[in-house]
């Protein structure tokens, strides 16, 4: 089977998307003849059996979705089987070509669980499905269905021998003769019930039903009995301990394999051959799902736990296997600070209760990702550090500040990777009221003074700082205490949301000695004085200073000519047509993130997708969904813009992804040493646009041919220009060399012309 090359690369194209999702584990594993197929939630993994190279395949790449839950490998069509949670069917092709099967999905006529649990072939080519409902049958070489048997039970597992299918389940092992072709395939009363007659109980549930060497398997709570049709069944295995659960059963290259799950992370593996019993490596899996054995006989785990497993052969060697990337999918805030990103887990709950997370935080730096948590840090496991929250590379050193809604803030000197945790033992931090051992750390800031300033939740005093010397200190507030998040505006006001269906923002001027608070100043901002109407979930400032609220209802914007705790300064709503009515801009929107490109273009984070508008949010860009781009899922976390690549990095409920925009971050004057084209040259097969980088923020840019003759005219947004290879007449310019000028639009002093060629192969 041939599988296409998906990795994703450094350099994307304008419009571009790329996934940045976990590939730590191998819920199930299946394989090919050269391929062995993990797959997990997000993404599938194939590792070549030969030189045990990597290939991922994320939504990104053309799978239909996330939320993976069975994949199989289809030997009749050479094809694989990708079964989602939602019950949506992915086939991939020998090709790689993906073909999608939305069929029960989006049958709104079966009510009740319409989950698919198994899946079976046959001889012919036939796909079986088991589901919650019953046993769905389709042609595997073209997608079409041919039968639905509704048995008013959940069948687990399913499986075809000798022109028979056998479905396990909850009511006992059914049988149904597929040698009659005039059967009608739909009636359920033509299902034979194997029961004791056959050696089975008819009361117990089955849970695994397997094929193999001319026997049918059946795993009931622990028990796997052995048999057929003909003769009836025996009890072929069952292990010593009663702690342990079966798990499944599978099996591969001659091999039948049985795996259990226990207590304390028991969960031994036995493998039958001729009938001998050899129980595979001990302590090498956690809790297993599913083994295969390769032709090299190497046994390929399948894990609910973290990191793909395997052993060289059944009774030696346990190898782990990890790849690049984060170390999970949940991501509650995104801080990039010199292209480098960094990212924490979150791990608390919409109305901020605790949700225990310990999958820690990440930084990608280049193509590179470095997982922090309890698994492989001493300090975070030994002053147990769960949910973290927030997250802040400081601009003045190399210091990373990562707060935890359990324990305290953590600073990582990324120099040496030195951690120091901060506690109410050792700073200002307090613990909330009526949970004083816990300091929730919700917001994290550094002012123009390189003082850190840190928000506990629901603490007597919740507002935080720490001077470049190590002092601390900390204030009350005129507000409630529910701080979620902080940031400061032009002026060093920091800017605080409080959470709450009463909440609003705080403002807070920590005057000229940020130690006492003689010299403070407050203004609470919410629904009585100001016109934020809604719930406030984030604050960001634009690139012109604006402060954009982001609400339940829409974005609220504050642009005071002074100083925002001015009584005057009130903010507004933007109106905007919608179907030449007006109205307040995304008034029907629950907006959770706002971040703002090079361009000043504002980014809406909403529980619906992505709205992306123009810098004074009157027209909208574009809208991006689950539905209509790579999103993940439509509930935004969290929007993050890497301004040297022009990277947007969107952190959604089912992992993080991000976009490749059209701007990137403008310098105040054009620099002739880093203005650049690219593609360049511009090959006879390329047809999309030219990206001119490094521009002044809005430089104007006017492109000629070699006789001067003026063929292009646009202005950068942010520091990068875009040409479409349009000539002034509106035809595609033919194959030459281009001249590419620009001189800053809002240039101060000094002319700043630049240069820099474009070779056109047509």
């Amino acid at each position: 089977m041939v599988i296409l090359d998906c990795m994703g690369q450094s350099n994307l194209a304008l419009g571009e998307w790329k996934s940045h999702l976990p590939q730590q584990s191998g819920n199930y594993v299946t394989q090919t003849e050269d391929k062995i197929i993990y797959s997990n939630f997000w993404n599938l993994i194939f590792i070549d059996k030969e030189d045990m190279t990597p290939t991922f395949l994320s939504k990104v790449e053309g799978l239909s979705e996330v939320g993976i839950n069975i994949v199989e490998y289809d030997p009749t069509n050479n094809q694989l089987v990708v079964v989602y949670e939602d019950s949506n069917i992915d086939l991939i092709r020998e090709d790689g070509a993906i073909i999608n099967i939305p069929n029960i999905k989006l049958n709104n006529s079966i009510s009740g669980d319409k989950r698919i649990n198994s899946i079976a072939f046959d001889a012919l080519g036939n796909v079986y499905l088991a589901t919650g409902f019953g046993v769905v049958s389709f042609d595997g070489a073209t997608g079409i269905f041919s039968s639905t048997t509704i048995t008013n039970l959940r069948v687990n597992d399913i499986s075809y021998l000798d022109d028979r299918i056998y479905a396990a389940t909850i009511e006992g092992l059914y049988s149904l003769d597929l040698s009659d072709g005039g059967l009608n395939l739909n009636d359920f009363s033509l299902w034979e019930i194997i029961d004791e007659a056959f050696g089975l109980s008819s009361l117990n549930e089955v849970f695994q039903v397997e094929a193999a060497e001319n026997y049918i398997y059946v795993g009931f709570q622990q028990e796997v009995f052995r048999g057929d049709y003909k003769k009836g069944f025996a009890e072929f295995f069952a292990p010593e301990s009663n702690d342990l659960r079966l798990s499944f059963i599978n099996s591969s290259n001659s091999y039948l394999i049985t795996g259990y799950q226990g207590s304390d992370f028991v969960s031994p593996v036995y493998f039958f051959l001729n009938d001998a019993i050899i129980q595979g490596v001990e302590g090498c899996v956690n809790v297993v799902l599913g083994a295969e054995v390769d032709e090299s006989g190497r046994v390929w785990y399948a894990d609910d736990f973290p990191i793909i497993r395997l052993s060289r052969n059944i009774q030696e060697g346990c190898e782990q296997i990890t790849y690049n990337s984060p170390f999970h999918h949940t991501i509650s805030d995104i801080d990039i600070k010199d292209g480098v990103v960094y990212a924490c887990d979150g791990g608390v709950s919409d109305n901020f209760q605790y949700l225990f997370s310990r999958n820690g935080f990440y930084i990608k730096d280049g193509l590179s990702w470095t997982n922090f948590n309890e698994f492989n840090s001493s300090d975070i496991r030994n002053n147990e550090l769960l949910s973290f929250f927030r997250i802040k590379a400081d601009q003045f050193s190399d210091r990373l500040y990562v707060g935890s809604y359990w324990g305290g803030l953590l600073e990582l000197d990324q120099s040496d990777n030195t951690i120091t945790v901060y506690t109410q033992e050792n700073s200002t931090l307090e613990g909330a009221i009526g949970d004083l051992a816990r300091e929730r750390i919700t917001g994290i800031a550094l002012d123009e003074s390189a003082n850190l300033w840190v928000s506990t939740y629901g603490a007597g005093r919740p507002l935080n700082v720490r001077t470049p010397e190590g002092v601390w200190s900390s204030f009350s507030v005129n507000a409630p205490s529910t701080i979620s998040n902080i940031t400061f505006d032009d002026l060093g006001v920091l800017w605080c949301t409080i959470s709450g269906s009463s909440g609003g923002v705080l403002l807070y001027d920590g005057g000229d000695d940020v130690l006492t608070a003689s010299d403070d100043r407050q203004r609470y901002i919410n629904q009585f004085n100001s016109e934020i109407d809604a719930p406030v979930n984030e604050v960001t400032k634009d690139l012109s200073g604006e402060m954009w609220v982001a609400t339940d209802e829409g974005p609220v914007i504050f642009d005071c000519s002074r100083d925002a705790i001015e009584e005057d300064c009130q903010g507004l709503r933007q109106i905007v047509e919608i179907d030449s009515i007006a109205a307040f801009l995304l008034a029907d929107q629950t907006i959770t993130a706002i971040e703002v490109d090079g361009a000043n273009r504002k980014w809406f984070g909403t529980t619906n997708g992505i709205f992306v508008q123009s810098d004074d949010g009157e027209e909208q860009l574009f809208r991006f969904t689950e539905d209509n781009s790579p999103l993940f899922d439509n509930s935004i976390q969290d929007i993050a813009y890497e301004p040297i690549s022009g990277e947007m990095y969107i952190a959604t409920n089912r992992g993080m992804i991000s976009y490749k925009t059209e701007t990137t971050g403008g310098n105040q004057r054009n620099l002739l040493s880093d203005i650049y084209a690219y593609p360049n040259p511009v090959e006879p097969d390329y047809f999309g646009p030219v990206a001119i980088k490094g521009l002044a923020t809005d430089a104007e840019v006017k492109i000629t041919d070699l006789n001067g003759n003026l063929v292009g005219q646009k202005q950068a947004l942010g520091g990068t220009a875009i040409w479409d290879l349009i000539g002034l007449d509106g035809t595609p310019v033919e194959t030459g060399v281009y001249l590419v000028f620009s001189n800053q639009s809002r240039s101060i002093g000094s002319p700043d012309g630049v240069a820099t060629k474009i070779l056109v192969i047509r």
